[in-house]
C-alpha cells in the first residue's frame, strides 16, 4: 500500500509499503518488509494527471472550434456554389472553351471544399462517435488525394505513382487524411521534382503500406 508521511526534517514524502508474513520456529509469526520512497513517482503521476486534464479541455475547445468553423463556412460556400453553377448554366456555349474550363475548375473546387467541410464536421465529433468503417479502395483514396493536392502537385512537378492497392475495411476519412498528410509532406520537403510511390504488401493478416519519395536534382 501507499501512504504519505512526514520525515524528521518536516518534509512530506510518499512511501510504498511491502510487507510479508514470516513464520519462525514454533508457531510464532512476524512481519517483515521494506518501505520504498516513491515521492518522485507520485509527483510524476500527478503531473501526468494534470496534463491529461489540460489536454482534455484543449481537445474539447478544439472540437468546438472545428464544429463552429465548419458550420459557419457552409452558408458562404452554398452561395459561392450557387452563383458559379448559375454562371455555368446561363453562359454555357456563349463563352470560350477556356472560360468554360475555368468555371468547371471553380465548380470542382467548391465540391471538394464542401467535402472537406463535411469531413471537418465529422472530425469535430471524434470523441463523441466512432468513425464509420467500410470497405475502402485505396486506389480511389489516392485519386481523391491527388485531386485535393492538384495545385501543389502541379507546382512542384511531383509524380504520384501507385498501382493495384488493396481494398480493406477502414475509415475512408481517416485514411484520406493520413495519405494526404504523407504525400503533402513529401511534396513540401522535397528537393527537385519529387516522385512519390505508394505501395502495399500482405503480411499475414495485415497490409503493410509504404510511402517513399525520390527526387531529381
Amino acid at each position: 500500500m501507499e501512504f504519505r508521511c512526514r520525515r524528521a526534517d518536516g518534509v512530506y514524502i510518499w512511501l510504498e509499503d511491502h510487507m510479508v508474513s514470516v513464520k519462525r520456529e514454533g508457531d510464532s509469526q512476524t512481519m517483515t518488509g521494506v518501505l520504498i520512497d516513491v515521492s518522485e513517482h507520485k509527483t510524476t503521476e500527478e503531473k501526468l494527471k494534470q496534463l491529461a486534464e489540460k489536454l482534455s479541455v484543449s481537445n474539447k475547445e478544439l472540437e468546438q472550434f472545428a464544429y463552429v468553423a465548419s458550420h459557419d463556412l457552409q452558408e458562404p460556400l452554398r452561395m459561392v456554389a450557387s452563383y458559379i453553377q448559375l454562371l455555368q448554366r446561363r453562359y454555357h456555349g456563349q463563352i470560350s472553351d477556356e472560360a468554360n474550363e475555368f468555371i468547371g475548375f471553380a465548380v470542382d473546387g467548391v465540391v471538394r471544399m464542401k467535402s472537406l467541410i463535411n469531413d471537418l464536421l465529422v472530425y469535430s465529433r471524434v470523441n463523441t462517435q466512432e468513425f464509420p468503417m467500410e470497405q475502402t479502395d485505396f486506389n480511389k483514396i489516392i485519386e481523391q488525394v491527388k485531386i485535393n493536392l492538384k495545385t501543389a502537385i502541379e507546382e512542384s512537378g511531383a509524380n504520384i505513382i501507385f498501382d493495384n492497392l488493396p481494398t480493406i475495411n477502414c475509415s475512408p476519412l481517416q485514411i484520406t487524411q493520413l495519405m494526404q498528410n504523407l504525400i503533402s509532406n513529401a511534396i513540401k520537403f522535397r528537393r527537385g521534382e519529387p516522385r512519390v510511390e505508394i505501395s502495399a504488401k500482405r503480411s499475414g493478416d495485415e497490409w503493410l503500406f509504404s510511402v517513399s519519395i525520390t527526387a531529381s536534382e
